[in-house]
């Protein structure tokens, strides 16, 4: 296969500096996916961490944005930087026909210029990617530390394993308190049902895996790539405080909420940035003094809302009175 045959390949992708990189495409390199046909994960078959973790049975998209404009602000305080290094060239062939194919060019053309850029950001703190780090049952593919502290674990899949519609399947777009209701019906319905999850089969295995990800690990951040999907995970509801099950509603024993985030990075322009502002975010989130507690569900209330609606309803109360029952409470606020 030539060159010209590469996706929107051009000479320009010879000598990218890494600042360049990140405003251009991760070239797809090898015609597939080769996999187009993936059976169906039996989750019998995976680790026991995997199979007792709780998927979210919803999730809501955050857009790609939040996270895109995170990387643009590091890569401008870094272009100096990033400008001295270079991605390296594509070659052929280039062969991306299983799990360790993918994992070995990740790393050359996705996250070497992350882990570049998040190296000049905190030059006098450490940042690492471990590979293949075990804990109990559990083995990811890699992690990003910074000062010996987890901010993301990235899972690599084999082309086709990620496949977008069996995510969308689980997708509630409309998460305001408007939509309160026909949300906790939907959960209230899947975990009654021991569904787990509205995603389709492997789309909820995978995330399974993810969320076991998050509690062995210590971080709400998980991606999963199969070099045609990144998806991001942001399991912004999981409990991390220890000695007690978490009583938040909505959820699990495990600490997993019935709800998290999710982006699918739907630009090949945008993975590498989309990666970057992703850590970025666990990092200001890790930083938190408060960080083991779960943020509340997007569709439920904040305590502003419930004081505004309890005025609300007083207000309302107190206009539909008579005169002489205004008289009468008035009377007995007085304690006459």
């Amino acid at each position: 296969m030539s060159r010209q045959n590469l996706s929107s390949y051009h000479p320009k992708f010879d000598s990218l500096t890494l600042y360049e990189s990140f405003s251009e495409e991760v070239l797809i390199l090898s015609n597939g996916p080769v996999h187009l046909q993936v059976p169906k994960i039996d989750i019998r078959t995976r680790g026991g961490s995997t199979q007792d973790a709780t998927p979210p049975a919803v999730w809501f998209k955050k857009d790609v944005e939040e996270y895109l404009t995170r990387a643009k602000a590091i890569c401008a305080a870094n272009e100096a930087n990033l400008r001295r290094s270079y991605l390296p060239a594509p070659y052929q062939p280039c062969i991306l026909e299983s799990e360790a194919d993918i994992v070995r060019s990740a790393a050359l053309w996705l996250l070497h210029p992350v882990i570049i850029a998040l190296q000049s950001q905190f030059e006098k703190q450490q940042v690492g990617c471990h590979a293949e780090v075990t804990i109990d049952d559990c083995r990811c593919d890699a992690l990003i530390k910074i000062d010996g502290e987890v901010m993301v674990v990235l899972e690599y899949k084999n082309r086709g394993h990620i496949k977008p519609a069996e995510f969308a399947a689980g997708r509630v777009r409309d998460f305001s308190t408007a939509n309160r209701g026909a949300i906790v019906d939907t959960i209230n319905t899947i975990v009654g049902t021991k569904q787990e999850s509205a995603m389709a089969n492997n789309a909820k295995c995978l995330t399974k895996q993810a969320a076991a990800y998050a509690s062995k690990f210590g971080t709400r951040f998980v991606a999963l790539f199969d070099w045609d999907n990144l998806f991001l995970w942001h399991f912004a509801g999981k409990d991390f405080r220890k000695g007690r099950p978490s009583k938040l509603p909505h959820t699990a024993l495990d600490g997993h909420a019935r709800w998290a985030y999710g982006t699918p990075v739907e630009s090949r322009k945008h993975y590498r940035k989309a990666l970057l502002g992703f850590i970025m975010e666990a990092y200001s989130e890790k930083k938190n003094a408060k960080f083991e507690q779960p943020q509340v569900a997007p569709f439920e209330p904040t305590r502003a809302e419930l004081q505004r609606a309890r005025a609300q309803a007083e207000a309302k109360r107190l206009a539909d009175m008579t005169a002489q029952q205004r008289a009468n409470a008035n009377m007995y606020r007085r304690g006459d």
